[in-house]
């Protein structure tokens, strides 16, 4: 993941995440880039799914809404 996705995650974390996934959120806004390389690798986990969802509500907006009509 690079900084760009990484920062993508980070405003999903931020908006849709919990108290812990924000405070990462608020962590990568302030690192540079090798503490933003640090946390990337550190929570991995947590800025894979959170990118997941960005790319689920970028490119493919409507999906969820189909899904449940």
């Amino acid at each position: 993941m690079n900084y760009e996705q990484g920062h993508r995650a980070a405003q999903v974390m931020e908006q849709r995440g919990g108290g812990f996934a924000n405070a990462i959120a608020q962590a990568y806004y302030r690192a540079d880039s090798t503490n933003a390389r640090i946390l990337r690798e550190a929570f991995a986990d947590l800025f894979e799914t959170h990118f997941a969802q960005w790319s689920e509500d970028k490119y493919f907006p409507n999906f969820k809404k189909e899904m449940t009509e």
